[in-house]
């Protein structure tokens, strides 16, 4: 039975992830530096410090206020706050956490699958959703995640009936 849910915001919520797949190329580019090859894959799994960015809290709430839908949810956790990646399950464990939930009561909706995997080895539910940045994944997030989403359009569906 589902008594909490647990969201991922980029790529998921947000369809943000082009925002951030070249953000240190470009900010290294207007240092006067030459980004390394591939830099945004390199810092596609590694939290906001690890990659020498800042604000992903401010970002988010201006996100949720723009489009008006932060009264939908309790709590924002980021893993800047947290202090770890999602290749960690605390975040998500905070979370359920702050909810009062157990982990089998508890779904992830994530579009990545280092995340899901995560989420799943702890104990969650998960949902993956399509997210094109995450594309090359699609067929093994299928197989890992408990549900599949093409997109959050159909997160109703799933949520009652679950």
């Amino acid at each position: 039975m589902r008594k909490g849910v647990i969201f991922d915001v980029d790529g998921t919520l947000l369809d943000s992830m082009s925002i951030w797949e070249d953000a240190g190329a470009r900010y290294l580019k207007s240092l006067g530096a030459e980004p390394e090859e591939n830099l945004g894959k390199i810092l596609y799994p590694m939290t906001i410090e690890e990659a020498a960015t800042s604000g992903n809290r401010e970002h988010i709430e201006a996100a949720f206020q723009r489009l008006g839908i932060g009264g939908y949810f309790q709590k924002i956790f980021t893993s800047s706050e947290v202090g770890v990646g999602k290749s960690n399950p605390l975040i998500y464990q905070e979370a359920a956490k702050f909810l009062g939930t157990e982990l089998e009561e508890t779904y992830v909706f994530e579009d990545v699958l280092y995340a899901i995997e995560t989420a799943k080895k702890a104990g969650f539910h998960t949902v993956g959703i399509y997210d094109q940045y995450s594309a090359r994944d699609t067929e093994k997030i299928k197989q890992e995640a408990e549900f599949y989403l093409e997109s959050m359009e159909h997160a109703s569906e799933i949520l009652e009936n679950l």
